[in-house]
């Protein structure tokens, strides 16, 4: 059998029977994934899709390996054998995969783990056309036939936080009440459930001051939300950084972090970090962004010099050759959106960022 690749596919499918194996396959072909097996069925692969099998000797070990380097599991076999494999291994929604479960017939398809935020409902639906399996879904709010904000998240690539308040929202949406809803972006009143718009079964916020903190709600915004609100925030903040030389990345970060959240804005809602080409071997800037997972863009002298800020400064001028880095990067990563927050700066380190007009160009959704 192949190692196993160094970028592996997202899915791992998983079979225990020679007669899961077929399924397995199928499954792997049809999802781009790889099927694991334990060692024992080694011999029983299909010659043909050798690239696609890995083999275990034992399944706790398998789990240990790649559980939360792969964003879905496929069981095919007892639910019983899936729930003991991935228990040790579980932590919160909003790091867990998806994990699924099919019986071996490929009977019934059942939604394990993770099923919004993780993306479990959606695969199983998927898996149950494929198949023909009956799909199982137990999420409260699928059930009802009520909408799910935390799986608006997936879809629309929104970031979340605050996750465990969306079970007080959830709590609410199921007892028939109207959970708050703050979205001057009118995403809700985009997006619908059935017929409706999202917005329809929350009662809406019109400003942050009018927010009541004894009610669990929705916060669909790149500001800091309240402590009862789950969060969605559109990844629409460019963060333009300058540094000196040799800047470390912990410095960074936490002037990163520290300004940010002190000036009202959410963490979740930066989209990527700037500089100008100069810092493009800057190793402090280089994994500050490698740590926050953002891309990092380096942008020609001559493109800022011609972005229009608030505070040039002569001094950058005499240094880098342009009369703004920080400000004019975040002007650009956002398309040329406004500045939310103008240039701020400690003895090291200078900030900007900048908004884009995210998400004018997402299509509407629907939800059956």
């Amino acid at each position: 059998m192949p190692e196993p690749a160094a970028n592996p596919p997202s899915t791992a499918i998983l079979a225990f029977s020679r007669l899961g194996m077929p399924l397995g396959l199928e499954l792997a072909r049809f999802l781009k994934a790889e099927l694991w097996v334990p060692q024992r069925l080694a011999a029983h692969a299909d010659t043909s899709a050798l690239d696609m099998v890995q083999t275990f000797d034992a399944l706790d070990e398998c789990m240990q390996r790649i559980f939360h380097t792969r964003t879905a599991h496929v069981f095919i076999g007892a639910t019983g054998i899936a729930v003991r494999a991935i228990a040790p291994h579980v932590r919160s929604k909003a790091t867990d995969p998806a994990v699924v479960v099919l019986d071996q017939n490929g009977k019934h398809c059942v939604s394990l783990l993770s099923g919004h935020l993780g993306g479990a409902n959606a695969l199983t639906r998927r898996i149950a056309e494929f198949t023909g399996a009956q799909a199982v879904i137990t999420t409260g709010t699928d059930c009802a036939g009520l909408p799910a904000p935390d799986d608006l998240a997936r879809k629309l690539e929104l970031r979340a936080s605050n996750i465990p308040c969306i079970k007080a929202v959830n709590a609410l949406l199921l007892e028939g009440e109207a959970p708050q809803l703050y979205d001057p972006l009118d995403i809700f009143s985009r997006h619908k459930q059935g017929t409706r718009p999202l917005s329809h079964w929350f009662h809406p916020c019109r400003t942050p001051e009018a927010w009541n903190p004894n009610v669990p709600g929705v916060w669909i915004h790149w500001t800091t939300p309240p402590q009862n609100a789950f969060a969605l925030h559109p990844p629409c903040l460019h963060a333009g950084l300058g540094c000196r030389r040799g800047t470390s990345a912990q410095e960074i970060l936490t002037f990163l972090r520290t300004t940010v959240q002190e000036h009202g804005l959410a963490i979740p809602a930066l989209a990527d970090l700037s500089s100008i080409e100069a810092k493009a071997d800057e190793p402090g800037l280089l994994q500050a962004a490698d740590t926050l997972g953002l891309s990092l863009q380096f942008y020609p002298a001559d493109r800022l010099s011609r972005v229009t800020t608030p505070t040039p400064s002569a001094l950058v001028q005499q240094h880098m050759g342009v009369p703004s880095v920080c400000e004019a990067a975040a002007i650009l990563s956002a398309n040329n959106g406004p500045l939310i927050l103008p240039k701020r700066h400690n003895n090291r380190i200078t900030l900007a960022v900048a908004v884009s007009s995210w998400p004018d160009s997402v299509p509407e959704t629907r939800t059956t």
